[in-house]
């Protein structure tokens, strides 16, 4: 009964964090339930029978519960994730708006998974994905180590460089980035460590042609040291990282524009500047 018990109330949990059912359907259907059982309950008791095996009772339900459950996920998966999905309202404005100002309705912190605020977006690029990603990777940009099972073993690695270290994902309001790009730093300073942008998509188009606006962050990456693991991570130099791909951007239309300090919320981790690409113009 308590194996039971918790497999209901894990189904009913589901069912409202989904938002498929009210709370009255749920406490409907379980009372329906508790009163069906009930009364088999009380007619087995009134009624002698043979007894049964246990253990033949629970294979032939395991085996019920497997086949059913196998059938569910090979037929119903891949609608329900598109039923249950997340679902945004797409934002229109014209093309000009955004750039004289309304750039600001887009976030300005990248949210990790409980709400808080991580690390500026200091990019807002307007355009194709593929089109940007293209851009950037003929001017001096490039893909860094994708991560798996095999390069994390990198992690492991006495004296690895960045650019042999796999580069973890991150998270913006429940996406991983749709782009991740590094980039080398030249100045002998800081010449261990790398330039890395990411986007994230946003629900913003632009008009005319409904044009994805992409939010970002660009930031300079260092190599952290642990016993026995090393592995990349990012610093607060938001304004350099800046002042590097805006000069790389010599062949699309950009202009730096500033968040007023009492907006950017942290202005000694970021002085609230914001870079706005528009590769379309």
């Amino acid at each position: 009964y308590a194996t039971a018990a918790l497999l209901i109330i894990g189904i009913a949990f589901s069912r409202l964090y989904l938002g498929a059912h009210w709370l009255a359907d749920v406490t409907a259907g379980v009372s329906l339930g508790t009163v069906w059982v009930a009364l088999l309950a009380i007619a087995r008791e009134r009624r002698q029978s043979a007894p049964v095996s246990i253990h033949g009772l629970a294979t032939v339900t395991l085996l019920g519960f497997l086949s059913a459950a196998g059938w569910h996920v090979h037929n119903k998966v891949s609608q329900d994730l598109v039923r249950y999905a997340v679902r945004h309202p797409v934002m229109s404005m014209p093309a000009l708006a955004w750039w004289q100002g309304n750039w600001r309705k887009l976030p300005a912190w990248r949210l990790d998974l409980q709400g808080e605020h991580e690390q500026p977006l200091n990019v807002q690029w307007a355009g194709d994905l593929g089109s940007v990603r293209q851009y950037l990777l003929s001017h001096g940009w490039h893909e860094p180590t994708a991560l798996s099972a095999r390069t994390a073993l990198r992690w492991f690695l006495p004296n690895p460089s960045l650019a042999q270290l796999p580069v973890l994902p991150q998270l913006h309001d429940g996406q991983y980035e749709s782009l991740l790009l590094t980039a080398e730093r030249h100045d002998q300073t800081h010449s261990a460590e790398q330039w890395i942008l990411r986007l994230w998509p946003t629900m913003l188009r632009l008009q005319p042609n409904d044009i994805p606006v992409w939010v970002g962050a660009v930031a300079s990456q260092y190599s952290a040291h642990l016993p026995l693991i090393s592995f990349p991570r990012s610093n607060d130099g938001y304004d350099s990282a800046l002042t590097a791909l805006e000069s790389t951007l010599s062949k699309v239309k950009w202009k730096s524009v500033q968040y007023p300090s009492r907006e950017n919320g942290e202005s000694a981790r970021w002085s609230g500047a914001v870079l706005l690409v528009d590769s379309n113009r």
